[in-house]
């Protein structure tokens, strides 16, 4: 995102289990630690919304303060997570 300076990261994680990866973000001069990560995650992979539970499973927006130039990051089982960190280039 130029306007905002910011790097935008998607990861699917489309297994029962947790991924661990290293992100490297080696073009940037300097990362802001704090940023967000927008994820939406469920226990199953069968679960979906209803009438009933309309939100069951729903965007969660947290601010993240561990960005840097090369971080470690879990993705939850059955999960997409955008990942927004503020970059100089």
């Amino acid at each position: 995102d130029k306007i905002n300076n910011e790097v935008i990261i998607k990861v699917v994680n489309g297994e029962g289990t947790p991924f661990n990866s290293t992100i490297s973000l080696n073009n940037a001069t300097e990362v802001n630690p704090v940023g967000q990560i927008i994820s939406l995650t469920s226990a199953s992979n069968q679960n979906e919304n209803s009438f009933k539970e309309p939100k069951k499973i729903s965007p969660q927006t947290a601010e993240y303060t561990k960005f840097s130039k090369s971080f470690e990051m879990a993705f939850e089982p059955y999960s997409f997570t955008i990942l927004r960190i503020k970059v100089n280039k």
